[in-house]
Order: C-alpha cells, then sequence, then structure tokens
C-alpha cells in the first residue's frame, strides 16, 4: 500500500457493542489510503477477537495491545508513535464518522497549509439520555469557523474559560501530536486526556482553521466520562485530572511559556479541582468517599486540598466535608515521638485562653518538649514567652474564605516543616478554620489536638450550625482536651478521644482568708454578650440600698475607649459612679484580688475561669451566675450561685457575704481548699496520656446527666433565648429603655468594633 494520506487512531478498551459500528464508519471512507491504528487497550476476549477479525478482513488496520489496561491517554500516545501518515484524526470506538470525513478533513487542510483544521460534530444522544442533557457538550464542540494564526488559536480554543479542545473533531500535523505525545505520562489517566494534548498542540499550533461540516457522530451517553463517573473508579479518575494539568505544566518549563499560557492553565487547573470536590462532596456515595478523598489529597496535597474546600464551599460547610472525610488515611498521622509542639491561636495577649498558652509553654519546656508559638497577630502587650520558644505570625485565619486562608494555610504549612513540629495543640477550638487547618497539619505528618476553651454545648447558644458540625470534625482529631468531666462523657460517647485534662495555674494558694471588708471585685473583658459587666453594675446598685459603702472594682477593658466610656455612663445612670473603680485592663489582678472580700462573676458561660480560681487561691468566697457544668463549681462550698441574670439573687447573696463575717470566713476557707486542689493537678501525666494514645476512662451517670443538662440550657438561651438572652431580644429592650438614637449609636459602635461580618454573624448565627 502507498503511503497512507492519514492515520486514523482509535484506542479500544472493551467497547465490543460499539465497535464494529467505529470500525465500519471507518473502513467505508470515501478516501481509501489511511491506515487505522487500534490500540488494544487490555480488553476483554470479546474485544480481543473482534478487533483480530476486523484486522485478518482489512490490511489497513494494525493493532497495537497493552498487556493490562494503561489509559485512554497512554493508548493515545501508543498510537501516535505509531502513526505513519503524515496527518492523524483521532476516534473514540463508541463514535463514527461521517463517510466522506477523512477525505473533507484532507483536502481543508492541505488547501489550507493549516496545522490543525476543525470540523462539526453530530452529537447522537444514546437510548434513555435526554437531549437537554447534551446541551454542554454541544456548546464545547462548536467550531470556531475560518481561520487562526499564531498565539491568537491558544487563546481562543483553550483561553478565557472556553472548552473547545476535544482531540476528535479535528485532523492534525502527526508531528505537532507527537510533540505533545512525549509529555504524556505513565500513569494512568482516563479523563481530561484530551485537555492535556490539545494544550500542547493548540500552543505548538501556527496556523488553524474551522469548517462548519459535520463529519463525526458523537455518542452521547455512552463513554467513560459519562458512564462510569457514576463508580468508584470514575471518581478516581475524575480526581486524576490533575495528572493532565502536571504534564501541561512541564511542558510549560521546557518551553519557558509563561503568560496566558500559564494563566490558561491554572484557570483549567482550579476549574477541574473545583468541580472534583463538588462530586466529592454532592455526587460520591458514603461508602468511598474516603477513599476518593485520599485520592484527591494524593493528586493535589493537603494544603491545596484545604484551601480549595474552603474556597469552593465555605467554612460553614466545614461539618458536611468532615462527615465525608471520615476514615480517610490521610488523615491518620504517625504514631511517633513527640518532641516538638506547636500551639496555636488567634493571638496572645488580652484573655483567657492567652493567658493559659503563657502558663502552658513553659511546663512544656520544663517536661522536656521543644515549643513553637504561632499566632495570627502580634501586639506589644503580648504574654511574654520563653527565649527558646520561637513566635510565628501567620496570616489571620478568624474570617475564613478566599484568598485570606489560602496565604494562611501556606504560611502554617511552612511553619510546621520548618521547625519540625510532631503535634500541634490547637488552642481556637471554635475556629472556622479548625477543620481545614487540619488538614493542613495532617498533611505535613503533624498530629492535631484540641483544645476546648468553651463548652461543648455553647454553639447551640452562640452558632447553631457550629455545633451540628463539631462532632463530625473533632472526631477526626489525635485528641481533644476538655476542661470539664461533663464535656469528656458527650464528647466520648459520640466517638471523640476526648481527655479531661485541667489548665494551668500559675499562683501560690494563699494560707490565710481575704481580709474583711465591703470590696467587691469583677475581673474580666467588657462584653456583654458573655462576661455581662453590665450585669456586675446592677448588682451593686442594688446592694448599695443595705451596704452603702460597698465599692465595685471592674478590672477590665472592651479594648475602646468610646466602648469603655458606655459603662462609666451607664454606672452614672445606676446612680453609683461614687462606688465603682475602673482599673481597666491589668495583666496581674493579684492585688485587686488582695484588696477585696468577695468575688463577683456575672458570665452568661465560662469553660474554666481562671478568675475565679485566682479568687479562690487568694480566699475570696464567690457570688457567680450559675454554671453547673463548671469544674471549678462542683463540689465547691466557696461560691454561691444564683440563676443566670438573676440580678436581684446576686445582690442578696454579696450583701449577706459583706455583713455576715461568720458566713464569709467559712466560705473563704471552702474556696482555699477547692484551689489547693486544681493547683496539685497532674498536667503532664493528663497530657502525655492523650499523646501516647490512653484511652479515656468511661464518665459516670452524673457527668453525662450534667452535660445534658447543660446542652438543655444552652439550646433555651439561644437566638431569642430565655430571659431575653437572644440579640433581638437585647436590642428591642435597649431600645425601649434608651430610645432611638442611643440605640442606633450603640449599634454603629457594634458594628465599629466586630466589623459588618461579625455583626451579621451573631445575629443570625452564622
Amino acid at each position: 500500500m502507498e503511503q497512507a494520506k492519514i492515520s486514523v487512531l482509535i484506542p479500544v478498551y472493551n467497547t465490543k457493542r460499539t465497535l464494529a459500528r467505529c470500525l465500519d464508519s471507518v473502513l467505508g471512507q470515501t478516501l481509501k489510503d489511511i491506515e487505522i491504528i487500534c490500540v488494544d487497550d487490555g480488553s476483554d476476549g470479546e474485544t480481543k477477537a473482534a478487533l483480530r477479525a476486523y484486522a485478518d478482513r482489512d490490511g489497513r488496520i494494525r493493532v497495537l495491545t497493552h498487556a493490562e489496561n494503561r489509559g485512554l491517554l497512554y493508548a493515545r500516545k501508543t498510537a501516535i508513535e505509531a502513526a505513519s501518515a503524515r496527518f492523524c484524526m483521532i476516534l473514540d470506538s463508541d463514535d463514527e464518522f461521517v463517510p466522506n470525513a477523512c477525505e473533507r478533513a484532507y483536502r481543508e487542510i492541505v488547501k489550507r497549509k493549516a496545522d490543525v483544521v476543525q470540523f462539526g460534530t453530530e452529537i447522537v444522544c444514546e437510548e434513555g439520555v435526554p437531549e437537554s442533557a447534551a446541551a454542554p457538550m454541544r456548546r464545547c464542540v462548536r467550531v470556531k469557523k475560518g481561520a487562526l494564526r499564531g498565539e491568537k488559536i491558544f487563546s481562543v480554543l483553550m483561553g478565557a474559560g472556553d472548552s473547545r479542545w476535544n482531540l476528535w473533531n479535528k485532523i492534525y500535523e502527526t508531528e505537532l501530536l507527537r510533540r505533545a505525545a512525549a509529555y504524556i505520562p505513565e500513569k494512568k489517566c482516563v479523563m481530561a486526556e484530551d485537555f492535556m494534548i490539545s494544550f500542547i498542540v493548540l500552543a505548538e499550533a501556527e496556523r488553524f482553521f474551522g469548517i462548519k461540516d459535520k463529519l463525526i457522530r458523537y455518542s452521547f451517553g455512552n463513554g467513560v466520562s459519562t458512564a462510569s463517573v457514576r463508580g468508584k473508579s470514575g471518581y478516581i479518575w475524575f480526581a486524576r485530572r490533575e495528572t493532565a494539568c502536571k504534564a501541561a505544566e512541564a511542558y510549560l518549563s521546557d518551553r519557558k511559556r509563561g503568560g496566558q499560557y500559564s494563566e490558561a492553565l491554572q484557570n483549567w487547573r482550579k476549574e477541574f479541582f473545583r468541580s472534583t470536590l463538588y462530586a466529592w462532596l454532592y455526587e460520591c456515595p458514603a461508602e468511598y468517599s474516603a477513599e476518593i478523598f485520599d485520592e484527591i489529597v494524593s493528586e493535589y496535597g493537603a494544603e491545596a486540598a484545604a484551601e480549595e474546600l474552603v474556597k469552593t464551599f465555605g467554612a460553614w460547610r466545614a461539618g458536611e466535608i468532615a462527615k465525608k472525610m471520615s476514615g480517610a488515611r490521610c488523615l491518620q498521622t504517625e504514631r511517633k515521638e513527640i518532641k516538638t509542639v506547636a500551639f496555636f491561636y488567634h493571638r496572645y495577649y488580652n484573655g483567657g485562653v492567652e493567658r493559659v498558652m503563657s502558663l502552658l509553654i513553659p511546663k512544656f519546656q520544663s517536661w522536656g518538649y521543644r515549643t513553637v508559638l504561632l499566632v495570627g497577630e502580634k501586639n506589644a502587650k503580648d504574654y511574654p514567652l520563653p527565649e527558646n520558644c520561637p513566635k510565628i505570625v501567620l496570616p489571620t485565619s478568624i474570617e475564613c474564605g478566599g484568598e485570606g486562608y489560602a496565604k494562611h494555610a501556606k504560611a502554617l504549612g511552612e511553619a510546621l516543616r520548618k521547625y519540625g513540629v510532631d503535634a500541634l495543640l490547637y488552642q481556637a477550638a471554635s475556629s472556622e478554620c479548625l477543620l481545614f487547618d487540619m488538614l493542613v497539619a495532617k498533611g505535613c505528618g503533624v498530629r492535631f489536638y484540641v483544645s476546648m476553651h468553651e463548652a461543648f454545648g455553647l454553639p447551640l447558644m452562640l452558632r447553631g450550625q457550629a455545633f451540628a458540625s463539631s462532632p463530625y470534625i473533632l472526631r477526626l482529631a489525635d485528641g481533644v482536651q476538655t476542661l470539664m468531666r461533663s464535656d469528656a462523657a458527650l464528647l466520648c460517647a459520640n466517638g471523640i478521644n476526648a481527655h479531661y485534662i485541667t489548665n494551668p495555674v500559675d499562683f501560690a494558694v494563699a494560707g490565710e482568708r481575704s481580709p474583711a471588708g465591703k470590696n467587691i471585685v469583677w475581673v474580666g473583658r467588657f462584653d456583654d454578650r458573655q462576661k455581662r459587666p453590665r450585669d456586675a453594675i446592677r448588682i451593686l446598685a442594688e446592694a448599695v440600698k443595705s451596704v452603702p459603702d460597698a465599692r465595685l472594682t471592674l478590672v477590665g477593658s472592651s479594648g475602646s475607649r468610646a466602648a469603655d466610656a458606655l459603662y462609666k455612663e451607664f454606672a452614672k445612670e445606676c446612680g453609683v459612679e461614687k462606688n465603682i473603680v475602673f482599673a481597666g485592663f491589668a495583666a496581674d489582678p493579684s492585688r485587686y484580688y488582695a484588696e477585696a472580700s468577695v468575688l463577683l462573676i456575672t458570665s452568661s458561660f465560662e469553660t474554666w475561669s481562671m478568675v475565679l480560681l485566682e479568687g479562690m487561691s487568694r480566699g475570696l468566697p464567690a457570688v457567680v451566675y450559675e454554671m453547673p457544668y463548671l469544674e471549678t463549681l462542683r463540689e465547691n462550698g466557696g461560691c454561691i450561685c444564683v440563676e443566670q441574670g438573676d440580678v436581684w439573687a446576686a445582690a442578696r447573696a454579696v450583701t449577706s457575704l459583706l455583713t455576715d463575717e461568720t458566713k464569709r470566713a467559712a466560705m473563704a476557707d471552702c474556696s482555699l481548699a477547692a484551689a489547693k486542689k486544681f493547683a496539685s493537678a497532674d498536667l503532664r501525666g493528663g497530657w502525655e496520656g492523650m499523646f501516647c494514645g490512653r484511652a479515656q476512662c468511661a464518665a459516670d451517670e452524673n457527668d453525662l446527666r450534667i452535660g445534658m443538662q447543660s446542652l438543655s440550657d444552652f439550646y433555651g438561651r439561644s437566638f431569642f433565648g430565655n430571659g431575653g438572652g437572644g440579640v433581638v431580644a437585647k436590642g428591642l429592650r435597649y431600645w425601649k429603655t434608651h430610645g432611638f438614637f442611643r440605640t442606633v449609636s450603640r449599634t454603629v459602635l457594634y458594628v465599629r468594633q466586630n466589623g459588618l461580618k461579625g455583626t451579621v454573624r451573631r445575629i443570625f448565627g452564622k
């Protein structure tokens, strides 16, 4: 036979049902001097027999065989390398050419002196497939009619979000295909293979022409890309489209090409990644979703997966995402010895979590661990750090979304690798980024432990969606520290490796009671949502009716002079400005405890309450809003607990302690005894027990009862909560009390302090 004008390349894999139709359409071409290269990609016996029969019947058919299935991309590589004609056309074994396809395509590419000629496609829907389902494919195969030259070929056919890069609706210079085939990897790939070859071909092409003639009949609903994606292997191939992108990336690197080529590659890579994640989250069956997620992480990396999950779905879907991840091997870290421990929180000043870290880091060092501190911001008021503990400031992750999170994730991964971190103690259990930071850490081989500085059920009151997500996310952690036995019981019942470990204390328990007198101390952040200093002012206003010389020292600040001024104005409105001292924030409030006779705590919720422990260590009896889940309040005779928000009951309790020295002295002794118990806790044993995988002891029935009671209480105080605890109810009450102008002014101040997003989330719980 004379030199063939066209090589028709047909990869074949288990397509006996459609193979005859395909080969008959090629053998019946009006252009006879063609060669037909069929690559048997490890097909079954029936398909092999059919190929042999056709090859025996017509000498133009050459059959090349792969001993095992190598995938469509590699099968095309084999065919391209074997082609002997000047031009090539590619056909899938479930499609067919119209009778004059080769002749018409050959005449056009010779006439136009083109490298690539595109022709039209007739889409034929298989039985049972609605015509509407083929609409996206029809957009992909539309023809760019006429001529294109140089870089415009790539920009029109591959750039700007276009997708006219199907291989089988074109005729090519064979040499052009060979340049692309050189970059086809050994790794099996059956999706986006058109993309990889077309990307290089269209970048290399100098002359393109498009004709409207429909020369191929494409069978929609019959191929690998559409039929098998519903099975496990289909999702795996979907995830492996990154293989094609990496091949295109290697080409750009070799040819030192950037600009529109690099930009187009990144855009397509993002599109492939995003569609892969959508398919995984919304379509992939639970039975193999973990395996598919492992495939995604294997292809893209844990850090990139975390970034794209945030961009694509947002943090509010974290629980749903965690549920689908459950069981993935990429989340299981090696049980190696822990030598370097990193601590993470948003900041390192002015707060209880920050204070705890400042105490815990030196303790870990004294136990022989190297330590690293990771924070979202640096401040002149930061607590001191040991000299050999580096402080790394990461891009903030408080607002979890978009490019901001991508920068944070990259910096987090770099820090964990640079300092050889073995375990990350994550102090921000309520962070939107918890799940995604966990994925980054585990991708670095770092074990991930969560410290819960808030009650497990607290999100029921503040962020309902966060509570629903929490169990799924925490199950993926290597361990969870709780500050309450009741929370440990609830978490363990949810399949979470939870351990009750107390926080450290940095004070010696005094050997004597607090002094007698009429001084009350309140310590905390000026925050009406949690600490409620206004309630402390109201309580004083009631107490002075019986004890006129009672004094209240408020130790703390909101961080804003304008906001602090509102509290002073409120004290004036209550008529007790002369009985109150606004002491401001104090890193060490010990002198205020030493001068006080009674400690007042008006928090709507706490998890540990370092303030209560500090007061107890000074022999201070306390009046506290009821929080039965707090370990510091359980079996503690040094505290009088009153119902949440009951200002009058709290005022009566304060008055009784200020006027009854015998009662105050007895309760002071109880406070000192309770403080000694917490000061002697075995912190090292608790942490190292969790590190070595020791099982959490089963909780008793009382712990579970308290835990369930707390959940019910938090839920009862959510949004429009009991006693007007909800945001809307509080706003309406404030309007009624202070009028329109004051309400608007206060709202503006709140928005300035918390930002628009923070305000919206506070109102709607998102």
